[in-house]
């Protein structure tokens, strides 16, 4: 398998061959050029546009109608009122299309390498587009339905770099710095989500090529796959695979606002936007409404959505869903009867559909509380696929002498302020005892403790920490910044 993994880290992009073939209705159109085809979907826009409007001026007209447009490429169950939505969508066919054949010619490189075995009946269902493509790269206002001009505009950018020279990202809210111009393009489909592979069998689309590998390296048989992870269970084909999953476990990163670690910068910025962050920067075009992310904004959109966009097409099953994740838990529960109620609680075995139901009915049935500087619990997934909660997560070694050393300052200051306080106790003691001739003696641990409170520090246990070889293993049960009482 490393041989696999070697062949196709390095194989040659260059000798990629495309093959687009066009899957509107009955329309089988081929070509090996990518501007060639996209002129070609181009003029499917007919079908749909009103007389005299065009791919070239129906961003100048007012398009809006009543009736529901439904997308004619094959296995795909789009629909939508909307006619720029649905350019934009069979924009992102075409592109879909492009990736597909390049992960297809990218596998005629390669010997031995698994096939996919997902079902096909969903590779051409693609992701819901409520809004155009946005370049956020500093002064460019850039924004296009069409998804392949967007990443070709995006290329000109990295062009635009001084070659030997450290590179900068100018992404809005970015500002990273690359030795670079060539990292800075490793880093940029960070911002744009760019995918250059796509699986030719199910639909799925990768970011690279190892990632595209580990998809089709999933899909060996489970008797096959021999390294399993002792934290959560799951098997894998390959070491390299276990390694990097692992990694997922292991958090490597707190932030600065609070207590909260995690595994990835990513996931950190994220917390840092949706928990200490107040910005909204976008706008919901039908209400208003400010979202803190894109996500958040395309989740939002579909509430405004009358029509169903997904139809069941299991048999005689009628079925409709405005979303994916609707129709697919639909899926599973009529047609492939598996128990919705995945979530159990670990102390009297009541269960839950939804994760945030099971969290609700720990907090108010047996007074849990999640750890500091966390919005909700973690579920693990446990041997008989129910997912229970993870009392168990592990910090790197870097974050807990982090915590560490907080802890250290924090008790030096307490200890400070102990002895400022028991100055300050007798001083006033004394005056009282003058003043009063009083014998009863003032409160000393409680005035020290609503004190120390005041400056945003509480008076705590020590804490257990148990060494592990990649990390350090932190018991929620016994663990100060992680505690359920």
């Amino acid at each position: 398998m490393a041989d696999t993994e070697k062949q196709l880290k390095y194989a040659p992009l260059k000798r990629l061959q495309l093959m687009l073939l066009c899957e509107w209705s009955d329309c089988y159109f081929k070509t090996s050029s990518m501007p060639i085809f996209i002129d070609h979907i181009e003029t499917h826009f007919q079908c749909f546009l009103p007389e005299g409007v065009t791919a070239y001026n129906y961003t100048s007209r007012q398009l809006e109608t009543d009736e529901e447009q439904k997308c004619c490429w094959n296995d795909c169950y789009y629909s939508t009122i909307f006619p720029a939505s649905l350019i934009r969508h069979l924009y992102f066919h075409a592109f879909h299309t492009k990736v597909k054949s390049l992960g297809k010619s990218l596998l005629t490189m390669v010997k031995d390498i698994p096939e996919c075995q997902i079902d096909r009946q969903h590779r051409n269902l693609l992701q819901e587009l409520p809004t155009p493509f946005e370049c956020h790269w500093r002064e460019c206002e850039y924004f296009t339905d069409n998804i392949e001009s967007f990443y070709v505009h995006m290329g000109q950018h990295f062009e635009d770099l001084e070659v030997g020279e450290e590179a900068q990202c100018l992404w809005e809210g970015c500002g990273l710095i690359f030795p670079n111009r060539h990292r800075l393009k490793e880093h940029l489909p960070t911002h744009t989500q760019e995918k250059r592979f796509g699986c030719p069998n199910c639909g799925n689309m990768f970011t690279n090529r190892t990632k595209y590998l580990d998809h089709l390296e999933k899909q060996v048989p489970i008797d096959d796959q021999n390294f399993q992870c002792s934290h959560c269970s799951k098997i894998f084909a390959n070491h390299r695979l276990l390694r990097d999953h692992v990694r997922r476990h292991v958090n490597h990163y707190k932030c600065p606002l609070c207590d909260m670690t995690c595994n990835s910068p990513s996931n950190l910025r994220n917390h840092i936007r949706s928990r200490h962050s107040d910005d909204r920067p976008y706008e919901c075009d039908f209400c208003g409404l400010g979202c803190r992310t894109k996500c958040d904004l395309q989740r939002h959109v579909q509430t405004h959505s009358q029509e169903e966009a997904f139809w069941c097409d299991y048999k005689a099953c009628s079925y409709t869903a405005k979303t994916s994740t609707s129709l697919r838990r639909h899926y599973q529960k009529e047609h492939l009867k598996i128990d919705p109620k995945k979530y159990c609680c670990h102390i009297c075995n009541l269960r839950f559909t939804q994760g945030g139901r099971l969290t609700r009915h720990l907090k108010n049935k047996h007074k849990f509380k999640w750890p500091s500087g966390f919005s909700r619990f973690r579920y693990k997934e446990h041997e008989d696929g129910l997912y229970r909660l993870q009392t168990v997560r592990y910090e790197s070694l870097e974050i807990t002498e982090q915590f560490l050393n907080e802890k250290k300052q924090t008790n030096s200051i307490q200890s400070n302020m102990r002895l400022s306080l028991r100055d300050e106790v007798n001083r006033v003691q004394e005056g009282l005892d003058m003043q009063l001739n009083s014998e009863v003696p003032l409160n000393e641990d409680l005035i020290e403790r609503s004190i120390v409170e005041e400056a945003g520090m509480t008076i705590t246990e020590e804490t257990e920490l148990q060494g592990e070889e990649d990390g350090i293993q932190v018991s929620l049960q016994d663990a100060e910044i992680a505690t359920f009482q």
